[in-house]
């Protein structure tokens, strides 16, 4: 009957037989006792007991092996060895695993309702009432048992809850302190020395003190890195990080705010004791012994000092860093004593936020196309047409302020953009040409190069291929290349010439005379053209010397098969005085200013 009763839900049937159940009941070998029902079901997982101690050992096995722990304890209230209510009191307290407890009672006449409201706060999750009857008890146990499988998954879920968050907590931990440490030198990092430089300013603004942030840069460590390799870089770092410990005073925050830059903050220090402390490190960091590779390096640091004064304009951490970093390539410009107070007055400082304010600039003009081609005129002396063009840049940014390439360029050229300029012109002269209409044919265009420019494949590949795509006559198109451009790679720069020449592009020296290697800049690159630099030109008339120099240049230039072109041509006289010297092109104010492209074209 009781298989009957549990057959059709092999689930319960599988619950019971795997349960290891409890049962402390005096009649449990009686017939028909419970115990005697269950092992019918073929439960072989049951204990049964009228003892309190084996019941409490046999919970204790559960807690030191899970497969042994209790899944149900019914316990009878007629057992006279022990108090059954205390006994499932003090389980349900200190039970981790939440045993669910049943009561067997003798009958309902046994419970009045205090008595079943004390067995309930004593744990009890179900009452079981002889007579037995099979249909009651079968279901409630299985209710019971999956009480047990429900609390246990709970207990699972917030046990894996408390791991995960224990584990959010630790990887929280550290990233914050990551957020605030260097881990190659455990000094404090960036982040935190702007932390520490809001509560300085607080405190110098409030408590009028004065604090001072040393900021320092170890010069050409990349050589050090590629010299010794990157291992031995990093022990002469962590070595610098506990020299510059040693040598600050006990209230400094040291931190390290870049690859291979440090920052010392000083409360309470004046612009004596700054020096003095910047002076002792630059001094000891000459004479760095490094102990893991027992060897003495001889490190060169730059270093600027920014006094923070009660009232100065100082007002954020960024700026003070700002500041620190200008100090500090100041300091690195200089040949001897590398250290720099920061001075807001100093023309170079003022100097150097212009050149950094022209940097910003330029990246904005970058992203935002605010560039635009002007195009001044080369005339042919001997016919005196005018169908070449020199390109020339202007930048108009978005409050409609021209600013020159006098001010821009540099500041491309120092912040390593300048590619991305001789990029942009190259792509916009080469279309200005496929826009031209067929009666513009003849007209050829002039574009400064960089050194980087030419040392740039990318560059090599926009130009060869906008020249197939467009159909434009190669010919049309002369580069030049300054003179005095810094050239990192001449054998690259060469072939890069040599191919943009092989497909028909032409090549012009551009500042002719100005630097110490004109004759072996012709020597070195197979050009077509020079051009003498103005300062040979502007007053040629009235200066024999410029005459001299300038008949040089032409003859040498003729002599190797190079046409020779004259520029910041301002009057008629230089004119026709080049003319009388062979100059082949003039180009200047005299003969035409530079004009927007579109404009000059007749494209609008």
């Amino acid at each position: 009957m009781f298989k009957e009763l549990i057959k059709t839900n092999a689930d319960a049937l599988d619950a019971l037989k795997n349960a290891r159940i409890v049962i402390a009941d005096e009649r449990n070998h009686e017939q028909g006792s419970l115990y005697e029902m269950l092992l019918e079901a073929g439960c072989n997982r049951l204990i049964s007991t009228i003892s309190e101690e084996t019941i409490l050992e046999s919970l204790r096995q559960g807690y030191r092996h899970e497969s042994q722990q209790v899944d149900l304890l019914i316990l009878s209230s007629s057992i006279e060895n022990f108090d059954v209510l205390q006994l499932s009191q003090n389980i349900s307290k200190r039970d981790a695993s939440g045993t669910p407890i049943l009561f067997l009672s003798q009958g309902s006449g046994w419970w009045d309702e205090n008595q079943l409201l004390t067995a309930y706060q004593a744990g009890a999750v179900d009452l079981l009432m002889r007579p037995l009857r099979i249909t009651e008890v079968i279901p409630r146990i299985n209710l019971a048992l999956q009480y047990r499988h429900e609390r246990k998954h709970r207990l699972n879920q917030e046990e894996n809850l408390n791991t995960e968050l224990s584990e959010r907590r630790v990887m929280e931990t550290r990233l914050n302190y990551l957020l605030n440490h260097d881990e190659l030198t455990s000094l404090p990092s960036r982040h935190r020395l702007e932390s520490a430089l809001k509560i300085s300013l607080s405190k110098s603004h409030n408590l009028h003190r004065t604090c001072a942030l040393l900021y320092i840069d170890i010069d050409h460590f990349r050589i050090i890195n590629d010299t010794l390799g990157h291992d031995n870089g990093d022990k002469i770092l962590i070595r610098l990080a506990d020299l510059l410990k040693k040598s600050s005073p006990d209230n400094a925050l040291i931190a390290r705010i870049g690859s291979d830059e440090f920052g010392i903050l000083i409360d309470d220090v004046d612009k004596l004791v700054a020096m003095d402390l910047a002076l002792l490190i630059y001094q000891e960091l000459e004479t760095l012994v490094c102990e893991e590779m027992d060897t003495q390096m001889n490190v060169n640091a730059n270093i600027g000092v920014v006094m923070i004064h009660p009232g100065t304009d100082n007002k954020t951490a960024s700026e003070v860093l700002a500041r620190g970093d200008q100090a500090c390539h100041i300091a690195k410009n200089r040949s001897k004593n590398r250290i720099y107070l920061f001075n807001h007055n100093d023309p170079e400082i003022k100097e150097l936020q212009q050149n950094r304010q022209c940097v910003t600039l330029v990246r904005k003009a970058i992203s935002n196309d605010w560039f635009e081609l002007y195009l001044q005129p080369i005339v042919n002396l001997s016919d005196n047409s005018n169908s070449h063009y020199e390109v020339l840049l202007r930048l108009t940014d978005n409050t409609g302020e021209t600013h020159s390439p006098a001010n821009f360029v540099p500041a491309a050229e120092s912040s390593g953009l300048i590619h991305k300029l001789d990029f942009w012109v190259v792509d916009h002269a080469l279309s200005l040409l496929e826009q031209l209409p067929l009666d513009h044919a003849n007209i050829s265009l002039s574009i400064n190069l960089s050194g980087d420019g030419l040392e740039t494949p990318a560059l090599l590949e926009l130009i060869k291929n906008k020249l197939a795509y467009h159909s434009i006559n190669p010919s049309r198109i002369m580069f030049e290349l300054t003179e005095t451009a810094a050239v990192k790679d001449v054998q690259k720069t060469r072939e890069t010439i040599a191919k943009l020449r092989a497909i028909g592009c032409r090549f012009a020296i551009d500042d002719f005379g100005t630097g110490f290697s004109s004759f072996n800049y012709i020597k070195n690159y197979p050009v077509d053209y020079i051009k003498i630099d103005g300062m040979f030109i502007q007053n040629l008339v009235n200066e024999p010397t410029d005459q001299i120099l300038v008949k040089s240049m032409v003859d040498i230039a003729h002599n190797l098969g190079k046409k020779v072109i004259a520029e910041y041509v301002e009057n008629q006289e230089t004119v026709n005085l080049l003319r009388t010297y062979g100059v082949d092109y003039v180009q200047g104010y005299h003969l035409g200013k530079p004009m927007p492209a579109a404009e000059l074209l007749g494209l609008y």
